[in-house]
């Protein structure tokens, strides 16, 4: 698990910081935040990219992704966050409905530019079997439970859509 630092507040030189977890293995959020958003920002016309270029962090080092997210027919939908998004973030999990979901809704996915966000993975071969059925979407395996308490969302599949 990786300690994560958020800047939270108003951007000037008072701004409050707010740990949300700590651990040996802590990285700035700055980091992991900009590389995360990096790889939803490729163009649309490239192939996905699925490194990492951050030293020291590998994707390896994440499994097994749990989440207290809920698999829900009922509660899909579209979450209008107000965060400014370099393009659509859907939420899945390993999962039969987030399968399903993706399945169904990929084609429209990929004409949003949408990336993938998969919140429940147990190792690398289960990301790379979403992978090859969400292409060419990007799929990026991250744990999700603290951001999703504070938009408020409780069950997956979902998509976040900017402001």
């Amino acid at each position: 698990m990786l300690g994560i630092t958020l800047l939270t507040g108003a951007m000037h030189a008072h701004a409050e910081l707010e740990v949300l977890g700590r651990d040996a293995g802590a990285a700035p959020a700055t980091a992991l935040v900009g590389e995360l958003l990096s790889r939803f920002a490729q163009p649309l016309d490239n192939a996905p990219r699925q490194t990492w270029t951050i030293p020291d962090i590998r994707e390896d080092a994440a499994f097994p992704i749990a989440s207290d997210l809920k698999p829900s027919v009922r509660e899909t939908g579209v979450l209008k966050v107000d965060v400014p998004l370099v393009r659509p973030i859907c939420v899945i999990g390993n999962d039969r409905i987030s399968r399903n979901w993706l399945s169904r809704n990929r084609a429209r996915l990929i004409e949003m530019g949408a990336a993938c966000m998969l919140v429940q993975v147990r190792d690398r071969p289960e990301l790379e079997d979403i992978r090859r059925s969400a292409r060419p979407l990007t799929v990026q395996a991250a744990p999700f439970d603290d951001l999703a308490r504070r938009l408020g969302v409780r069950n997956i599949p979902i998509l976040l859509v900017g402001s």
